[in-house]
C-alpha cells in the first residue's frame, strides 16, 4: 500500500471530521479539489495531527518538486519519516523533532 494512501487512511481513523478530511486530502494539496475547501482548511487548523501530517506531505512534495527529484540518501531520509508518519509514530508536532 502507497504511503500516502496508509497516512490518509491513519487520518480516516479519528473523527469523522478527519475521515471526510482524509478522503479528499490529496486533491486539495494537489489544487485538484473543486468545492469550497474551507471546510478543509478549518479542520486543517484546528486538528494538530491532520494539520501536522497534510503539511508534512506537502513540505515533502514541494521539497521534490524543487530539486526534481531526491538523491537516494534524501529519498531513504524522507521514507523513513514518511513510514513514521504512516504507521502513527508522530502525532504531534515534539514527535517531529525525534
Amino acid at each position: 500500500m502507497g504511503l500516502f494512501r496508509r497516512i490518509t487512511r491513519r487520518m480516516t481513523t479519528g473523527s469523522t471530521e478527519c475521515a471526510r478530511v482524509g478522503a479528499v486530502v490529496q486533491r486539495y494539496l494537489d489544487g485538484e479539489y473543486e468545492d469550497d475547501p474551507s471546510w478543509i482548511e478549518d479542520h486543517l487548523d484546528e486538528c494538530e495531527a491532520c494539520g501536522l501530517e497534510s503539511e508534512t506531505l506537502q513540505r515533502i512534495k514541494d521539497a521534490i518538486a524543487r530539486q526534481g527529484g531526491p538523491d537516494s540518501i534524501t529519498r531513504a531520509r524522507l521514507q523513513e519519516f514518511a513510514e513514521r508518519i504512516a504507521d502513527g509514530g508522530i502525532g504531534s508536532l515534539d514527535d517531529v523533532a525525534r
